[in-house]
């Protein structure tokens, strides 16, 4: 791999600088921002192991008694058990354990990505703490940096042809559907049966832990189906100036969430299908993988591009000049404007996520995955 056109030192530069601009928004966190996402994770490791996590009435009500504000819990449910520790702390200083493990998750996964597609340390590191939706993560309480780290485990086990690594790795996934669909999609497409086979036994594990997080409720799904379908809504509703999906983008135009849902879903099976069509291999195809599940989410937010991050990773890698630096200045410039998007109405993020998904499926396979993406310069190597 070549440099970036701009240089080392301003991958620096601009890698640091963004990282400190997400950041800055820490200074909210307990005035305006009230932990942001943090309590919705402190109530789920209060109450794992009760009905209370899952069952509306019951949730609410320990959410009274202990006068906080509740959601439904979106993730797994078994994935509770591991917040439950932090529940023994106080909000702040969970939030605050929170973002330091989310920071570590982040450090790791850049030093993991360096490996798997051959960047050097210290620009991977830049390009994963200058990426807004990692430090969007860290200030708001989320844990997609989690993500990002179990999706390049994923991508490493199936560069290495580790079946039980990438399993594992993507079976660890589970812990939020929407981050695990795609590359379960891809094992099948690409036929690679046994790393499936472990993540259909992590999907047992993943059941049997969430039964017993719903207090022993074998039939939990029904109830926690039940619960994120009256909680989207109200969501969407006050976050859907953040929306940065296709699904969401129509549905703040006023398409139906009947018509966008299904049309996602439509569109993440055929993106996935056309890499397979095409020729991409597996790892550029895992690679985009969580970029093209976040622009065809029915639910996401600037932080879930977080697991986008390996497709910029492989277009750093891959990518020919011009195409390669372009495209990673305009995301790395529009991805802070997340900020702004209650003033302005709308986050131009998406624009970045949708045209940015639909630009690496289309310039993807064949040819062009052993190429990278973009027009091959003459002197392109040395540019």
């Amino acid at each position: 791999m070549t440099d970036l056109r701009i240089g080392k030192d301003r991958v620096r530069l601009y890698g640091v600088g963004l990282a400190l601009i997400g950041l800055s928004q820490l200074r909210f966190v307990s005035s305006v921002g009230h932990y942001w996402d943090w309590p919705d994770f402190y109530v789920a490791g209060a109450t794992a192991g009760t009905r209370a996590l899952l069952d509306p009435a019951a949730h609410a009500a320990w959410g009274t008694a202990h006068q906080l504000p509740v959601t439904a819990f979106a993730y797994a449910p078994g994935f509770a058990w591991l917040l439950a520790p932090a529940a023994h702390l106080s909000i702040p200083w969970g939030f605050a354990l929170n973002a330091i493990l989310m920071s570590v998750a982040a450090v790791f996964a850049a030093l993991l990505a360096s490996r798997v597609y051959s960047i050097d340390r210290a620009q991977a590191t830049y390009m994963t703490i200058g990426w807004a939706p990692v430090t969007a993560a860290v200030v708001t309480g989320q844990n997609s940096p989690l993500g990002l780290l179990l999706s390049l485990v994923a991508i490493d086990g199936l560069q290495s042809d580790d079946a039980l690594r990438a399993g594992l790795a993507v079976g660890a996934l589970g812990y939020k559907p929407t981050y695990v669909l795609p590359f379960g999609l891809l094992l099948l497409l690409y036929r690679k049966w046994k790393a499936l086979g472990v993540v259909a036994a992590c999907g047992v594990g993943w059941y049997v832990l969430s039964a017993y997080a719903a207090g022993g409720d074998w039939m939990w799904p029904r109830p926690y189906l039940e619960s994120v379908a009256s909680y989207v809504g109200p969501d969407f509703a006050y976050n859907r100036a953040k929306a940065v999906s296709l699904p969401g983008v129509l549905m703040v135009a006023g398409v139906s969430s009947k018509v966008a849902f299904p049309l996602g879903m439509a569109l993440l099976i055929g993106a996935l299908v056309w890499l397979r069509v095409r020729g991409a291999d597996l790892v550029q195809a895992a690679s985009f993988a969580g970029a093209i599940a976040v622009a065809t989410s029915p639910h996401a937010w600037p932080y879930d591009a977080a697991v986008a991050l390996p497709g910029l990773f492989w277009i750093a890698a891959k990518g020919q000049e011009p195409a390669r630096t372009r495209a990673i200045v305009v995301a790395y410039a529009v991805a802070p404007t997340w900020l702004a998007a209650h003033v302005l109405g709308f986050d131009l993020f998406a624009i970045v996520v949708i045209g940015g998904a639909a630009w690496v499926v289309g310039a993807s396979g064949n040819r062009r995955s052993e190429e990278g993406l973009g027009p091959k310069l003459p002197n392109a190597e040395t540019s």
